[in-house]
């Protein structure tokens, strides 16, 4: 229980909000998908924008 109420008080760091944001974004590429492609294909494209974010921030942790 304890380790609930923590994780509601912990920030969390980029690479984590940019994680959750980008799944978030592939989420509702695939539910509008069906609906309007145009739509669901700049949600795919700020996902990509996200990932080579996550992918720069990885590497400089890898790097140190």
């Amino acid at each position: 229980m304890w380790k609930k109420i923590s994780s509601l008080f912990s920030k969390k760091t980029k690479l984590e909000r940019l994680q959750k944001e980008q799944a978030s974004l592939l989420k509702k590429a695939y539910l509008t998908s069906t609906n309007n492609r145009k739509i669901s294909d700049n949600y795919v494209k700020k996902a990509n924008l996200l990932a080579e974010e996550i992918d720069i921030i990885i590497h400089n942790n890898n790097n140190q």
